[in-house]
Order: C-alpha cells, then structure tokens, then sequence
C-alpha cells in the first residue's frame, strides 16, 4: 500500500485511481488516510476524497467521522462540517458520541440559539434513552443554563428522569 500510495505521489497519479480500486482492506484505508494527511494537510478536495471513500465502506469508524469534521473544521466553511456531521448521523445514528460531537460544534459555530435546540432535541429523540447518554444531557442543561432560559431548563431535567441513564441520581438532586 505505502508503495502505491508514493508512486501515485511520485508519478502525479489521480487519488481517485487508488481509491476506487475497493481493494483495500481496514489497515490499507487506515495507511492511507494517515498518508494524505501528512503530503496534502490543506487539500480539502484530497481529505474529502480519502474520508468519503473510507466512510462509505466503515461507516461506523465514529473516531475518523470526528477526524473528517476536525478537518473541515480547519478548512472549509460550517456548511461544510455541518454536511459530514449530516453525513455521520446518518450513518451512526445511534452514536451518542457522533451526537456529542455533533451538539458541541453546533453551540460553538451556530448563532441562532434556536437552531442549536432543535439540534438538540433531534440528537434526543435518536439517542436520548441510552444508558451512557448523560454526556449529551450535560451539554444540553449547560446550553440551557447559559442561556439562562430556566423553564426549558426544568423540561430537560424533567425528560432526563424519564429514563434509566448513568446520571440520573444526580439529574433527580439536581432538579
């Protein structure tokens, strides 16, 4: 693979010839994609290339979905990340990691906080019951709390004890 990957390098080849292939196996893409970061870091049209082609095949790698939107982030506009953080929850909707993630880029690049809600709540209805999802409700009371918007506050603690997560003791004595 590295032998590819360099003369492709060395020879100008097209990435899209490599990639297209579909004969690389989980450790090749890996190789790969740690190559195209480390010969094109500002070439977006590479990054996306590699990540797409990648995530098509393990849709489920929720570490290089955060990768993929890191790189984005760094290089394109927030359409751009909004458009792979789509991509990424509909791949692995029940990812309360990819939600997570999702939710926390939504509060720092969103100015509307109406649209962060609404991203919100859409992260809660897919992973909202999931035992470990205290994460994604933090983010939520701390979103509300700054916003100092306390009745909506008192609905979100209300909903966290509607299931059986990690936190709910605390979701109980906090409210």
């Amino acid at each position: 693979m590295a032998s590819t990957l360099s003369s492709a390098s060395a020879d100008n080849l097209d990435l899209q010839e490599v990639v297209s292939k579909g004969s690389l196996d989980f450790d090749e893409w890996i190789l790969l994609i740690s190559e195209i970061e480390k010969l094109y870091p500002d070439d977006a049209d590479k990054i996306c290339l590699v990540y797409n082609h990648f995530l098509s095949k393990f849709p489920l790698c929720y570490g290089y979905w955060r990768k993929y939107a890191a790189h984005m982030a760094s290089l394109c506009t927030t359409d751009k990340v909004v458009e792979v953080f789509e991509k990424a929850v509909l791949a692995a909707t029940y990812s309360v990691g990819m939600w997570v993630d999702y939710c926390s880029f939504g509060v720092s690049a969103f100015e509307d906080p109406s649209d962060i809600r609404r991203l919100f709540k859409r992260a809660i209805s897919f992973v909202g019951k999931d035992y470990l999802c205290h994460i994604l409700w933090d983010k939520y009371i701390h979103f509300e709390f700054s916003q100092q918007q306390w009745i909506s506050l008192a609905h979100i603690y209300i909903q966290t004890l509607k299931f059986p997560t990690k936190k709910l003791h605390q979701y109980y004595d906090r409210l």
